[in-house]
């Protein structure tokens, strides 16, 4: 009779890990949500020049 081998053990998934970011920062130096002077270029509109880069 003939040597039958067994076939190879399976491959094991590979995992990834998950690494988080560092946190974000606490001061951008971008006022946001209406920061800044409050004037209404800060809520959509046309820009009175005060920041325009």
């Amino acid at each position: 009779m003939p040597q039958v081998t067994p076939p190879p053990a399976p491959v094991p998934p590979t995992t990834m890990r998950h690494t988080p970011g560092p946190p974000p920062s606490a001061g951008n130096g971008i006022p946001q949500h209406n920061g800044g002077d409050h004037d209404s270029d800060n809520n959509g509109g046309p820009s009175d020049g005060d920041g325009d880069v």
